[in-house]
């Protein structure tokens, strides 16, 4: 941004200096000369959005902060004075706050007392709830948004994305947020309500905590795939004065669906606030998993009980058919307290016993046969190559796009390269996954079948193989109602290649 000598006002707001630069204009302080207020004046110029060619819309959401954040009236939500347009440039007055954000305090590594931490992540949550009620989703919590007085005193600010219940600006799909801090849903362009909000919560806990991110990588592509597909490390394991529920109520508020977190704010603040209490309620923690209603997994968690109690453990996972496999232990393992889950506090307090405990599981599954696109008889490990591949599968109805955005699989970091032109290609609806998409890996020596699966509703697969050839044959064919979907074979050599992950673009042709 050009420099360039700060106006004398804004509106009726004498400027005093400037604060800051952003990408979209600059921070002030500001005096409101008929009360003789501070204030900080956050300016957007029309000038500087220009190029983007989006300047009307990115006026519109920044005069929106106002008007989300303005209707709010809670301690700790940054108080919003005014909003108006001037020669070009829109501002917004807010309340001036002396103090930093939460993310000086988490680089500068400052040490917290557990309560600190859950009273920080639930005094958040508490501003949350009041947005929320009101229809108003922040969608860009982070701690650069979390600001900390020097009394302590915590404000929510920088509700410039969030998403107004009875708006069509920002429209669904739109993906919007600050990649480490986003849920799922949000990555993939979904609808999104205050559980979106409360996963972000959820990593800030839990790097106050440990001083890590959950889901972090060296790229977008990398923190998507993780915060989508991977389980982040227990917070306990990182830090061993992390108390057990508090470890569990964070994974819980992480969880990859809105429906299986906490369900609003209020509940999430009780239960961090409950878990650093040195005999929490069960019923504030609300750890019971929600039953599931997508095929995932179910973990039951157990009631306390005395040392001598016998108590029942159970996974349930479903199997084909819609029948369900549990494995059931009349005791709590050596060492397990009886009020924690089997899913993981056995990480952290006997690994030996989750170890073997995870090996009668994975048994038990194959048995009876549950992974899906798994045939009889084949193995889930493969000693020297990949057990699975990871496949993502989309459609285009540009056969440039299409053909593309395929010549970028095989060539060096093609993930993130892919990632990038995705994100660009979906944002112009020129690219739409693939679901139910057959996908069929072949040893391209003797054709071979040694894998298969299908695409699920967001175009993604994990494809469990049976060897590791040098070279394989992917065979990718799905259907669209209305379009001729043309189908790709493609070979790939060496198991550190073709196991890692794919992508297939797919043309498809209008009938």
């Amino acid at each position: 941004m050009a420099e360039q000598a700060p106006p004398e006002r804004l509106g009726r707001y004498e400027i005093v200096r400037e604060l800051g630069r952003g990408a979209m204009g600059v921070v002030y302080e500001g005096r409101d000369p008929n009360i003789g207020r501070r204030v900080a004046i956050k300016t957007a110029r029309r000038d500087l959005l220009a190029a983007s060619g989006m300047a009307d819309e990115l006026m519109k959401r920044f005069l929106r902060e106002a008007q989300a954040a303005g209707a709010l009236n809670h301690p700790n939500i940054i108080t919003i004075f005014d909003a108006d347009e001037e020669a070009g440039v829109a501002y917004i007055a807010m309340e001036y706050l002396d103090g930093g954000d939460l993310r000086r305090l988490i680089e500068d590594r400052c040490s917290l007392s557990m309560e600190r931490i859950a009273d920080i992540g639930a005094t958040i949550c508490e501003a949350l709830a009041a947005a929320h009620d009101q229809g108003i989703v922040h969608r860009d919590v982070k701690p650069a948004n979390i600001i900390m007085l020097p009394n302590g005193h915590l404000k929510v600010a920088d509700f410039g994305i969030a998403h107004v219940s009875d708006s069509n600006l920002t429209q669904d799909g739109a993906m919007i947020g600050t990649p480490h801090y986003m849920s799922p849903e949000q990555f993939m362009g979904q609808k999104t309500d205050g559980r979106s909000d409360l996963f972000s919560v959820g990593i800030i806990v839990y790097e106050l905590l440990t001083g890590e991110k959950p889901f972090n990588g060296e790229s977008v592509a990398a923190v998507m795939q993780r915060t989508m597909k991977a389980d982040p490390i227990p917070p306990a394991e990182l830090n061993y004065a992390v108390p057990d529920a508090l470890n569990d109520v964070v994974l819980k508020s992480l969880g990859k669906r809105p429906q299986h977190r906490y369900q609003n704010g209020r509940a999430l603040a009780a239960a961090l606030r409950e878990s650093v209490k040195a005999q929490p309620d069960p019923a504030v923690l609300a750890l019971q998993a929600l039953p599931e209603a997508d095929g995932a997994s179910t973990v039951l968690t157990r009631p306390a009980a005395g040392p001598d109690t016998s108590t029942v453990l159970s996974r349930t996972t479903p199997a084909a058919g819609g029948q369900s496999a549990t494995l059931l232990s009349t005791s709590p393992p050596p060492g397990v307290p009886a009020a924690e889950t089997i899913s993981t506090r056995s990480r952290k307090t006997s690994t030996a016993v989750a170890g073997g405990l995870a090996g009668v599981l994975v048994l038990l599954a194959v048995g009876l046969g549950i992974f899906r696109g798994q045939r009889d008889g084949d193995p889930v490990a493969l000693p020297g190559g990949p057990s699975k591949v990871s496949v993502e599968v989309y459609y285009s109805e540009s056969p440039e796009v299409s053909a593309d955005l395929q010549a970028v699989s095989g060539t060096e970091n093609a993930q993130d390269r892919f990632a990038a032109a995705e994100q660009a290609e979906d944002a112009a609806k020129r690219i739409v996954r693939l679901k139910a998409a057959q996908i069929t890996i072949r040893d391209a020596a003797s054709g071979r079948e040694i894998g298969r699966a299908e695409t699920d509703d967001i175009g993604q697969a994990q494809v469990p193989v049976s060897a590791s050839p040098e070279k394989v044959t992917f065979e990718v064919a799905g259907a669209v109602e209305g379009h001729t979907i043309l189908p790709i074979k493609q070979d790939l050599a060496g198991p550190d290649h073709w196991g890692k992950a794919q992508f297939f673009v797919l043309y498809a042709k209008r009938q």
